[in-house]
C-alpha cells in the first residue's frame, strides 16, 4: 500500500495502463491505495461528475451475462408463482 495525502477529496484512480477505474470520494487528509494504482486528485465534485469510467469488454460481457441470467430467474420465478395461483 501507498500513502496518499488528498487535499479536495474529490478525485480518480487509474490502473497501470491509464484507464480510469474509479470515481473516488475521500476524506481528506493522508489515504492508503493499493500499488499499481494511480490516486488524480481533482478540484471540485463538479470537475468530478465530468469524469467517465472505463469499463473493459470482459466486463461488459460479464454484466451483460449476468443480466441474461438474473432474466431467466426472474421468469423461473413468475412461472411458478403463477402456476400457484399467487399472481395472474
Amino acid at each position: 500500500m501507498n500513502k496518499i495525502k488528498v487535499v479536495t477529496g474529490f478525485g480518480y484512480l487509474q490502473d497501470i495502463n491509464g484507464n480510469i477505474i474509479a470515481k473516488c470520494e475521500l476524506l481528506k487528509g493522508e489515504n492508503n491505495i493499493k500499488e499499481g494504482y494511480t490516486y488524480v486528485e481533482l478540484i471540485s465534485k463538479e470537475e468530478l461528475d465530468k469524469i467517465s469510467v472505463y469499463i473493459s469488454e470482459e466486463t461488459i460481457k460479464k454484466l451483460s451475462d449476468e443480466k441474461k441470467i438474473q432474466d431467466e430467474i426472474r421468469q423461473i420465478a413468475v412461472e411458478r408463482l403463477k402456476a400457484r395461483g399467487e399472481i395472474t
